[in-house]
């Protein structure tokens, strides 16, 4: 497995993966893949575990209700899960 990763925003504690309409599907063809070359150049935060995911899902976000993070290729299913979970 390579180190690709879709770029999602956590919008009111839902995941909204980019290129995935809100009212689905699912089609991971839709996913926009990056790499973690990208993703660092970017500065933004990157997501390579469970835990780390449900951490990010958990944290309050403050002042800005939105926030993007990078989720790794292998976190895909779960990130369909939590995906589905807030439709």
């Amino acid at each position: 497995m390579s180190n690709r990763f879709f770029l999602s925003t956590i919008l009111g504690g839902r995941l909204l993966p980019n290129g995935i309409p809100q009212w689905g599907p699912w089609d991971s063809s839709r996913l926009h893949w990056w790499t973690e070359d990208y993703c660092t150049f970017l500065r933004d935060r990157k997501v390579q575990t469970a835990e780390e995911l449900d951490a990010v899902m958990k944290e309050p976000t403050g002042v800005a209700p939105t926030q993007n993070i990078w989720i790794h290729e292998s976190l895909e299913d779960k990130a369909r899960r939590m995906w589905e979970a807030g439709r």
